[in-house]
């Protein structure tokens, strides 16, 4: 058993041996920072026209007794680990979004 297991071995570091990472040479040339830059520049300049019509938003709130922290009264969130809390003060809770 130690005979394939030495033998194994061996093989894996013959066929390893001289075996470099490939990269291309644009890459290993370049800094990493302005890399990201750029990849940045490209992101932020990129046209999103094709996304197609906005129909319509989905705006929705929960009611609350906190004054303090909210001066109208509504929460613009709802919590989704304790949903139970917050469905039964949902405005608007009986609308369809979505058909």
């Amino acid at each position: 058993m130690t005979k394939y297991y030495l033998l194994l071995l061996t093989v894996l570091f013959i066929a390893c041996n001289g075996q470099s990472q490939k990269t291309s040479s644009d890459s290993q040339s370049k800094d990493p920072i302005k890399v990201i830059q750029e990849r940045e520049q490209i992101a932020v300049e990129k046209q999103y026209d094709n996304l197609g019509e906005l129909i319509s938003t989905i705006e929705f709130g929960v009611q609350t007794d906190n004054k303090t922290d909210f001066e109208d009264g509504i929460i613009p969130w709802a919590s989704l680990q304790n949903p139970e809390n917050d469905i039964p003060n949902l405005i608007d809770k009986d609308e369809v979004v979505i058909k």
